[in-house]
């Protein structure tokens, strides 16, 4: 594993230049490896790849099983059974954090849908997600506590590593668009993967389809709050209304992130999500239990934003105690409510803080 030295021809010289401007650099890598590179002769040589039977004829004779991955040419898969074969590519990330100062990885694919049909592995699969369970533990894990991320998971709630939700449609609809934001990265949060890397701000811009002004504001608001960010579109190039309300959203985060903080060491020692669902914060009212627009950030910060295209006044619901809007510091709000036609333009994000009995 290594650079492409006609495309990068001084990688550890352009990782110190990121290093200088206050970045981390991260490589994106997957279980995969293709046919034509030096990777693929030298595991072949030494088994470390997933194999299929290749002819009914011979049903004994076993190669390696190639299959169509994204826009690749033709990849086999690292047999994650085989802790040599787990060792071997392990070391290379390694080599490549030593020889560059890489600071992590983001690890990518995983799922079983991608292996050949009938996989033969070094020790055979009880199940076909149990591959997704090795890559995520035995390769990913190897390398948590930095700045890595996994797109996948199953019974890997110990690894703590970023797990970043599936592509998202530069949309608003709730099936795969801007509305699915808020309950995927709470679901995960409840099913035990708290470090929840909500996908990329505005959509992946998939079949041409760009998010327009509106659209990408109101993604980055609902973004904010949560465990982290992941801009791929630069606000910029959406235009200067864009750049300006993306600009506002990320300095009201950085008033929170000591509060981020703090929660993610809660979670690491009591797996509590970072983000939780409304019904969170008081289990008994009923009135919380279909509320799928709003969340709280710990029990204290109640974030309302606006994923409907349009609108600009929403309702919102707190829950028992007191409270207050963040724009309106002082104003006590009783709970226990709907706050009804709020406003909400495009340049505010709704959020309420609770106000606790020694400071009422």
């Amino acid at each position: 594993l290594d650079f492409d030295s006609g495309k990068f021809p001084d990688p550890k010289g352009m990782v110190e230049q990121l290093h200088e401007m206050g970045f981390k650099v991260t490589l994106w890598v997957m279980p995969f490896v293709e046919k034509r590179s030096a990777a693929f002769k030298e595991g072949r040589e030494k088994g470390y790849f997933v194999k299929r039977v290749t002819s009914a004829c011979h049903p004994y004779e076993e190669q390696p099983g190639f299959f169509k991955w994204w826009n690749l040419p033709s990849v086999v898969a690292l047999d994650v059974t085989n802790p040599e074969a787990v060792d071997w590519y392990v070391s290379r990330l390694r080599r490549l954090q030593d020889l560059y100062g890489i600071d992590g990885f983001k690890f990518d694919g995983g799922e079983p849908c991608f292996l050949p049909k009938n996989p033969i592995t070094s020790k055979a699969l009880s199940y076909p997600s149990e591959y997704t369970h090795l890559w995520v533990k035995e390769v990913a894990g190897k390398f948590q506590g930095g700045v890595c991320e996994v797109r996948t998971g199953h019974k890997t709630q110990d690894v703590g590593i970023m797990t970043r939700i599936g592509d998202r449609f530069s949309t608003w609809d709730f099936k795969n668009g801007l509305q699915s934001i808020i309950p995927t990265v709470l679901t995960s949060g409840l099913l035990g993967y708290p470090f929840a890397l909500p996908d990329i701000i505005g959509g992946n811009a998939y079949f041409g389809r760009k998010p327009d002004t509106e659209l990408f504001v109101r993604w980055t608001q609902v973004n904010a709050l949560m465990p982290a960010m992941q801009f791929s579109i630069a606000p910029w190039h959406i235009g200067k209304e864009a750049q300006d309300l993306v600009s506002q959203a990320m300095k009201l985060r950085k008033k929170f992130v000591g509060d981020i903080i703090g929660l993610a060491g809660e979670t690491s020692e009591l797996l509590k999500p970072i983000v939780r669902p409304m019904w969170w914060l008081d289990p008994g009212d009923e009135a919380t239990y279909e509320i799928s627009d709003q969340f709280a950030l710990g029990d204290d910060i109640v974030v309302a934003p606006v994923v409907v295209k349009g609108q600009r006044k929403r309702d919102v619901y707190l829950t028992a105690g007191v409270w207050e809007d963040l724009d309106k510091p002082g104003e006590r709000i009783q709970g226990g409510q709907w706050l009804l036609n709020l406003d909400a333009p495009l340049a505010k994000l709704p959020c309420f803080r609770r106000i606790h009995q020694e400071e009422a």
